[in-house]
């Protein structure tokens, strides 16, 4: 079959824009295992490229277009969208990007989008919406206002519950930052310009562990895996910061918060494809956080225990396979902070390397990587992601003395 994999921020649709380190490197992770599971189910893959990481083109398993402007990359998904038998797209709900490719897929290329509804994506891409749609269900989130910054500070000075500030359509943790007072917020505001230009979520902080619930949702949603997320909170600038996460996850939580996100989609229509919930749990209770109406970072994991997987499984909405479960191991998937390759000859070496997904690129100053590892246990897939950040050191000590 003929996939069409368009992710929309490796992509280009930023490609005239500087795009943050992490965000840029989860994505092309994201684009680089949806090519590699359908070339290895036999599939021919198509795809679009930000001009910008052009020579990594020869190394994907996919015949690639470069673009050069978001005009471009609108107008290559609707070419190639109305050419191919199936499509799946990737794109951050911010400024409306995910619904304006859906919207465009499916006028292209009708019943042809692995991927959810324009009015679902609308829903589950305001933090808001789903907020409210929450509460009308009856299901557990943290409370959540929409505010402006004075509104903010009057909440921050009445209450002594610390909250997290993140904007409405965010993706990931880009942006996220926890408050405690108002003078948090006067900090905040000059590293985060949108709290100060616009409203935003202001969503109460609960202590517990953060993860997340990967669907497959065709007929019936299909849980796939439970993750477990690596998250942090910066204690210098008081940024949630992401850095990974492993896959299966085992918690005494998770068959109540399963119950839970299966309601949310059972009573809204449109759910189909990957869909992805932020979730976090305690020994006593869970709480739902977001909803993602796309494929998120957590396909790295269930990637590397199962190269196949994924295709299969969004195949299956269209009973074109039968759902498929995880097969038995441990995934580790990390994402790194480091220096930019100072060649293109070093960054695709990099991507041979086993357990890079996401190379450093040369044209960001300070970039990041996306490394993955598996084990029969645990333990041996943490051992085996040690070895790799550990050689990976060697190689930047060997650049330095050079």
């Amino acid at each position: 079959m003929d996939i069409f994999v368009c992710e929309f921020v490796s992509g280009g649709g930023l490609s005239s824009e500087p795009v943050s380190s992490s965000l840029f490197s989860e994505a092309f992770a994201i684009l680089r295992v949806l090519g590699c599971t359908f070339d290895q189910c036999g599939d021919q893959v198509f795809a679009l490229l930000d001009e910008r990481i052009a020579p990594v083109a020869e190394i994907l398993p996919a015949e690639i277009e470069t673009i050069t402007s978001i005009d471009d990359y609108y107008e290559g998904l609707r070419r190639f969208a109305s050419k191919a038998d199936l499509v799946v797209c990737v794109a951050p709900e911010t400024n409306g990007f995910l619904a304006r490719c859906t919207n465009i897929i499916e006028k292209a290329a009708p019943n042809k989008l692995i991927g959810c509804t324009e009015p679902f994506v609308e829903l589950a891409g305001n933090k808001m919406e789903t907020t409210i749609h929450c509460k009308s269900l009856k299901l557990p989130i943290p409370d959540t206002y929409y505010v402006k910054a004075d509104e903010a500070e009057e909440i921050l000075r009445e209450n002594t519950s610390t909250f997290v500030a993140k904007p409405i359509d965010g993706v990931g943790a880009e942006g996220v930052v926890l408050l405690t007072n108002p003078s948090d917020l006067d900090t905040a505001k000059q590293r985060l310009p949108y709290l100060d230009r616009s409203k935003f979520i202001l969503q109460e902080f609960v202590y517990g562990i953060h993860g997340s619930l990967s669907f497959i949702c065709g007929e019936v949603p299909f849980l796939l895996t439970a993750n477990r997320q690596f998250t942090r909170i910066n204690n210098r600038t008081g940024f949630l910061e992401y850095h990974g996460g492993e896959t299966p996850w085992q918690h005494s939580q998770i068959a109540a918060v399963t119950r839970t996100a299966k309601k949310f989609l059972e009573n809204t229509s449109g759910s189909r494809g990957w869909v992805g919930f932020d979730i976090l749990v305690n020994s006593n209770n869970h709480w739902l956080i977001e909803c993602n109406p796309r494929i998120t970072s957590s396909i790295v994991g269930v990637w590397t225990l199962d190269p196949i997987g994924p295709a299969i499984n969004l195949k299956a909405i269209f009973d074109m396979e039968s759902y498929r479960n995880i097969p038995p191991g441990h995934a580790i998937f990390k994402v790194i902070s480091l220096e930019s390759t100072e060649s293109w000859d070093e960054t695709l070496q990099l991507m041979e390397t086993p357990g890079i997904v996401s190379p450093p690129f040369p044209f960001q100053d300070l970039t990041s990587m996306v490394l993955t590892a598996k084990g029969n246990t645990r333990n041996e897939a943490q051992q085996c992601i040690m070895r790799i950040e550990k050689e990976l050191e060697t190689l930047n000590s060997i650049d330095d003395d050079e």
